[in-house]
Order: C-alpha cells, then sequence, then structure tokens
C-alpha cells in the first residue's frame, strides 16, 4: 500500500501542514504506467491481506474506486473510440449501475445518478437520449423513488464479487 499511494503522493515522509502535502502531478504521458503500477499494487495488497477482513474491506474498497474510475471510465472511452453505440449504451449503463452501488461506501454521492449525470454523458446525449433508463426524473433520483440505472442500490460490491471483477480487469486491461 505504501507503493500505491507514494506514486500519487510521493515517497513517505514526515508529516506535514496539510496545505504542504500536495500531490505530484502525474506527468503527461505516465498515465498508462501509473494505473499500471497501481493495479499490480493493489492486487499484491489484495493477496497480503487475504483472511484479513478489516484489512480486505480497505483494500477492497480501493479496488472498487479503481475499477470504477479507470476500468469502466476505460470501457465507455473504448466504445466511444469504436463509435459502437450499443457499446457506448452499455458502458454507460455499467458505469451508472456500479457507482450507485459505491454510494453506500461513501466513495460517491447521489450527484452521479442526478445532475452529475448529465455532466458526466453530456456528449453521449444524442445516443442516450433513445433509451429510456436514462431519462430518469431528477426528484424521483433524489428521493429514492427511481428504478432501473439510476436507481438507489444496497448491494455494496463484496469480497468475492471483487475478487472476480479484479480477475475481469485484469484481461480487460492485459494486465
Amino acid at each position: 500500500m505504501e507503493e500505491y499511494y507514494s506514486q500519487f503522493y510521493g515517497p513517505v515522509r514526515k508529516i506535514e501542514p496539510l496545505e504542504d502535502l500536495k500531490p505530484p502531478a502525474v506527468k503527461k504521458g505516465d498515465e498508462e504506467k501509473v494505473r499500471k503500477d497501481s493495479f499490480l499494487h493493489l492486487t499484491e495488497a489484495a493477496k497480503l491481506v487475504e483472511g484479513l477482513p478489516e484489512h480486505q474491506r480497505r483494500v477492497d474498497h480501493l479496488r472498487m474506486y479503481y475499477h470504477y474510475n479507470f476500468v469502466l471510465r476505460k470501457k465507455l472511452e473504448d466504445a466511444a473510440k469504436a463509435q459502437d453505440e450499443p457499446r457506448i449504451i452499455e458502458a454507460v449503463k455499467e458505469e451508472t449501475i456500479f457507482a450507485a452501488r459505491l454510494m453506500n461506501t461513501n466513495m460517491l454521492f447521489l450527484s452521479l445518478l442526478t445532475e452529475g449525470f448529465n455532466m458526466r454523458f453530456g456528449k453521449y446525449r444524442n445516443i442516450l437520449s433513445k433509451v429510456p433508463e436514462a431519462q430518469a426524473d431528477f426528484w424521483d433520483i433524489a428521493h429514492k423513488k427511481a428504478t432501473g440505472w439510476r436507481g438507489p442500490r444496497e448491494d455494496v460490491p463484496t469480497h468475492e464479487e471483487m475478487k472476480k471483477l479484479w480477475s475481469e480487469d485484469k484481461a480487460y486491461l492485459g494486465y
């Protein structure tokens, strides 16, 4: 985990006042290396905490965030590059549902299902306008009455599910 965090915050050092702890910027062109190194560090961390539930949950949360932030977004980017409308719709659906599943972990908040949905997926508006599930009403979502993709969820991914997703992510990313 030290190696994972060092990528973003630099080497371990004496704790300084909060304003002095600025993460170093990832240099342009290094994004893929950082993504791969992060994946490998989290893979190793998961192995080291296997059978230690308290530590496992923390590593799984980081893997959930990685899956959401890097893998699901890459799937949408790949579908968009291929100009494959069904894959774009599926990728938006998958990212939205997974985001809803993370809400009870406090890693994400309601915004992605409400106004954040249009901000995040605005460039796909023409494609998504044909999909009823993408047209959920703000009021229903905010009051947890929406169903479908943008409805609230209670099913936070389990450790077993994260193991399966991580294996699938490894294959998708080619790591």
